[in-house]
């Protein structure tokens, strides 16, 4: 019986020599075809799901229509709107469609989602898109994007910024896809081709700027201009990174923070009370922790022990013009990285905010934003 199935098996799939002997591209599947057009549905191709209001419920994923409608502004929840019926954003009383007003009167772009399914079995990005101008990607930290605040609405009155969800982050899926750093970089790529974009304004933070800066080494001519702010990715005994793997969040907000009273931190800080009594808990301080713990488990699989995996040996290949954005009292990623960064990318400028830790901008985003703008405008 054995000597039966042992012929059927070479019969079959051949010897066990030469089985081995295929090259790894000959047993993988064919990889999904590029896209060619924004909102493609073909096989292997991207999908793009419907766009809603940030905060509003994901519709389902088996809505028909590419690059589908908006939600309209106090619809149901989940509610799309009808194919062909244009007046889905609802002029807000005294601004723009899709804008806010702060009290002072300045209009504040309204994010809109994009969820974008990638192809077969491939991941489900969520995309928050705002602004009008040139096209800015922008690539978040480990916190991931809570809420729409500090420095993404005050880029949005310069750019059209595209910020994806990494894996692992909101409504963003396929973590279990993503086997190394590389695929993670790769995601990146896809995210921008299937957005339409070509040589964008690449703006990535902590986390984030490790990704940008690999993405720019790894295809350079795909990056039109560059800023990394505070990215992690590199490593010296002499200013070794903190574990926050290992750290509560209270113990964590001293190297994020210059001033652990600002708002940003404050509201950081008041995630500890979920551990305390029920009633002293409230569904914002609920839906932080949870983003913090799914992020936290996502940057964990590419930065746990150590985030360095040799980007200080490709960071010569990055020819897009860059500007690498520090805070002058950074405690959890030294301003020594930004002097290595600057002197290891060729022509790449280095400015420095005062009175700002690694949170660059939820501590102070008037003037990180300022040196933002100036850069993807003006390169200066």
């Amino acid at each position: 019986m054995r000597r039966t199935l042992h012929r059927r098996r070479l019969a079959r799939d051949g010897p066990p020599a030469a089985r081995r002997a295929l090259p790894l591209a000959a047993r993988r599947p064919p990889p999904p075809r590029s896209p060619h057009r924004l909102g493609a549905d073909r096989a292997g191709e991207p999908r793009h799901l419907p766009l809603c209001q940030r905060g509003a419920a994901a519709p389902s994923p088996d809505l028909e229509g590419v690059g589908g409608p908006l939600v309209a502004e106090g619809a149901p929840r989940g509610a799309a709107c009808r194919a062909g019926k244009p007046q889905c954003r609802r002029e807000r009383a005294g601004g723009a469609p899709g804008r806010r007003r702060r009290p002072g009167g300045a209009a504040v772009s309204t994010p809109l989602t994009r969820l974008i399914e990638l192809g077969p079995a491939r991941p489900r990005v969520e995309v928050l898109e705002a602004g009008d101008g040139p096209a800015l990607f922008f690539l978040h930290g480990a916190g991931g994007i809570p809420a729409w605040e500090g420095a993404l609405p005050l880029l949005a009155r310069a750019f059209r910024v595209y910020a994806p969800l990494l894996p692992g982050f909101g409504q963003s899926t396929g973590l279990e896809h993503l086997e190394d750093e590389h695929d993670l970089f790769l995601h990146g790529f896809d995210v921008m081709e299937a957005l339409g974009l070509e040589r964008p304004y690449v703006v990535g933070e902590s986390m984030g700027g490790w990704i940008a800066a690999e993405m720019a080494a790894l295809r350079p001519r795909e990056i039109g201009r560059l800023a990394l702010a505070a990215p992690v990715g590199l490593w010296r005994d002499e200013a070794p990174l903190p574990d926050m793997f290992g750290m509560m969040v209270h113990e964590l907000v001293p190297y994020l923070f210059h001033d652990p009273t600002c708002p940003a931190a404050a509201q950081l800080l008041a995630v500890t009370q979920l551990f305390g009594a029920r009633d002293d808990r409230t569904d914002e301080q609920v839906e932080l922790l949870i983003s913090l713990v799914r992020g936290f488990r996502t940057a964990a699989k590419f930065l746990f022990p150590i985030p360095e995996h040799g980007l200080e040996r490709r960071l010569w290949r990055i020819t897009a013009p860059t500007l690498v954005v520090w805070g002058a009292e950074d405690r959890f990623a030294a301003p020594l990285y930004g002097k290595i960064f600057a002197e290891q990318i060729r022509g790449a400028r280095l400015e420095t905010v005062p009175q700002a830790g690694h949170l660059i901008s939820l501590e102070r985003p008037e003037p990180y934003v300022e040196a933002l703008v100036r850069w993807g405008r003006d390169g200066r």
